[in-house]
């Protein structure tokens, strides 16, 4: 992320001469502008549309936008097809004709309960059956450092407010201990005792998973919180 990394990045890059084509991801246009003084054609495959997106909105040296499925695709010719009233014109006119999807393989179809040759990572750990046999209601949020926490704490203890008041069971989210370290912890549980609730009444932090295992606890979960 320090400038001089991205300077040595760019020294070597200038000296290999203009490729036949280069090939982004959207994070990539960060690193990278799209140009032709890189490249003859320029592609980029989405997965978010997150990064990147004055380098890649508006910039008609891309010869190919694709996206990772049908449905972003359709989010990418609706931005695209933005509409300038005045002008009687749209963002990017090209919007319809550049725009395309490719459906990405998933190793896992192959073995729906899980690869065993993905054997890093723990088994089911022991506390979930425990808690589904208690009656409790799980939901998963795994990849670690990627919540909200704000957002997920409000969530959260809103679903549990309605459980409560309809007389229904507990509702715990289920997350990394990467994303729940003893500092985050802490300030969840001084903000939480306001409300007469505690992190452990709402998240349950676990290792991470072998894909078996991983596969066994969506199958278990009730829903997943993105």
């Amino acid at each position: 992320m320090l400038p001089f990394g991205f300077a040595d990045f760019h020294s070597r890059h200038a000296s290999v001469g203009v490729s036949d084509v280069a090939l982004y991801d959207d994070a990539g246009t960060t690193t990278t502008t799209p140009s032709r003084r890189w490249a003859k054609k320029n592609a980029v495959i989405y997965h978010g549309l997150v990064y990147g997106a004055n380098a890649w909105m508006t910039n008609p040296e891309i010869d190919l936008h694709c996206a990772n499925s049908p449905y972003l695709a359709r989010v990418l010719r609706a931005l695209f097809a933005f509409p300038d009233w005045k002008n009687r014109r749209c963002l990017d006119a090209r919007a319809f004709d550049f725009v395309t999807d490719i459906r990405l393989p998933v190793p896992c179809v192959a073995n729906p309960d899980g690869d065993p040759g993905f054997s890093h990572g723990s088994n089911m750990p022991p506390v979930v059956q425990t808690l589904l046999n208690g009656g409790w209601v799980l939901g998963h949020a795994l990849q670690p450092r990627k919540q909200d926490w704000a957002a997920t704490v409000g969530v959260l203890y809103c679903l549990n407010e309605m459980a409560r008041k309809h007389g229904q069971p507990g509702i715990k989210l289920l997350v990394s201990d990467a994303s729940l370290d003893t500092e985050r912890r802490r300030a969840l549980d001084a903000f939480l005792a306001q409300r007469g609730y505690r992190c452990d009444d709402l998240f349950v932090p676990l290792p991470p998973l072998n894909q078996r295992a991983l596969f066994q606890l969506l199958r278990v979960c009730r829903f997943g919180l993105a």
